[in-house]
């Protein structure tokens, strides 16, 4: 029998743990899975991953049949505290495969319901990831923009660059996946940062494509008063 290793890629690691919510996934269990740093320490992670079946077919939850990269994918990794991952395994007969992808389903789905406390910690390649919550997609879109919009009346705030970087993350790169309206609304502002400065070709293509996919009154608005800012031709 081929020993199969515990092996993830970095964005395996991200994406289980940007859909932890930073709580393992035992239900009722309240424990963080990682502690944050503190003036003497360094953060630390108390987490520790879990097989729903495990990379032997004797081990706890085994299933014959599986490959490496199908044991080692985040469909089949959940995160517990140090306690709850001896209880699932240690007791496996109590917790079959089967209740720890309800846990695994349910857990990720009330991250989806929750605002995230720290996007900003969360690599930016898991937004483009297909698991990740579209919701939190959003939240991070938003956030972007209120950092732009709250951040520009300081001198030293590059407004320019800024703009085109949140834009392109839009267009093509890790935040294209939020929703319609709440990208066309991030990327009007990104046009109206951009208007009458040296790239007002960008200004022109965001407030396009800002009116192409979104809407909403409030971008309607905004890309009029948009228009009404960039030079004439």
């Amino acid at each position: 029998m081929t020993q199969l290793k515990r092996s993830y890629t970095k964005k395996t690691l991200k994406i289980i743990f940007a859909l932890s919510g930073n709580k393992c996934a035992y239900p009722g269990c309240t424990n963080p899975i990682i502690m944050p740093s503190t003036d003497k320490s360094a953060p630390l992670v108390l987490s520790q991953i879990c097989h729903i079946y495990a990379l032997s077919e004797d081990g706890p939850r085994g299933k014959a049949g599986l490959t490496q990269a199908e044991l080692n994918a985040p469909e089949n990794l959940i995160l517990f505290c140090p306690t709850h991952h001896v209880i699932v395994d240690g007791q496996h007969e109590t917790y079959p495969a089967e209740l720890l992808k309800q846990w695994k389903e349910e857990h990720e789905a009330n991250v989806h319901k929750q605002p995230y406390a720290d996007l900003g910690r969360v690599q930016s390649d898991v937004f483009s990831h297909q698991q990740f919550p579209i919701e939190l997609v959003d939240q991070k879109i938003e956030d972007e923009v209120d950092i732009i919009r709250k951040s520009r009346f300081f001198v030293e705030f590059d407004r320019v660059r800024t703009s085109l970087t949140l834009g392109e993350r839009l267009v093509g790169g890790d935040l294209s996946g939020g929703t319609d309206g709440v990208r066309s609304r991030a990327l009007g502002w990104c046009a109206r940062f951009l208007a009458r400065t040296e790239v007002l070709d960008k200004a022109e293509g965001y407030l396009k494509l800002a009116k192409l996919i979104g809407t909403c009154p409030e971008n309607e608005t905004l890309c009029a008063n948009i228009s009404e800012t960039l030079p004439t031709q």
